[in-house]
């Protein structure tokens, strides 16, 4: 089922001063509800005229995707229909260039070098501290070429502030 929710702008004193970003869409894909609604929430306390749309199910997100195009997707790896990183691989032979942040609460070097290779963007553990998530996210999202973070600059096994760049997008020999 999707599910979208709008911006209501608010102050987040845990995340200090609100930033602004303006007219960006992201999809969640996470079977369980209240992480979403968690992470939905997250980001539209950290965020100005964010629109979140929400599925469920791997299958649902490619449906979405058929339709629309998000400036990125937030996916987890364990769906209950086809897993995180099959459906990577089926959003890169349509979308070569859209933003791909994988989530999990699995070891991140089991998956992390896996979805790097299909293309994954980043790769977050969902143990993350939730303003560097949404900042990542938001950055991403927005298109900037560099962002930083503990667990992304981790898949290359580089200390915590190392900044990684994105954007090349990912050719279909990647995928195949």
């Amino acid at each position: 089922m999707l599910s979208t929710a709008y911006c209501q702008p608010s102050l987040l004193a845990s995340f200090g001063q609100q930033k602004k970003v303006l007219g960006l869409e992201i999809l969640i894909v996470d079977d369980h509800p209240v992480f979403r609604a968690g992470l939905r929430q997250i980001l539209l306390d950290y965020s100005q005229d964010l629109v979140i749309s929400e599925v469920g199910l791997g299958r649902e997100a490619l449906e979405f995707l058929s339709n629309r195009e998000p400036h990125a997707v937030v996916l987890d790896i364990s769906l209950p229909d086809l897993n995180g990183i099959e459906v990577l691989r089926r959003i890169r032979c349509s979308h070569l260039r859209l933003p791909v942040i994988m989530l999990t609460m699995h070891d991140e070097e089991q998956y992390g070098e896996r979805a790097s290779k299909i293309g994954a963007t980043a790769f977050f553990s969902k143990a993350e501290e939730p303003g560097k998530l949404a900042q990542a996210i938001l950055d991403i999202a927005s298109g900037k070429d560099e962002f930083a973070g503990s667990a992304c600059a981790a898949r290359n096994g580089e200390g915590s502030e190392k900044k990684l760049r994105h954007g090349r997008g990912v050719q279909k020999e990647d995928v195949a």
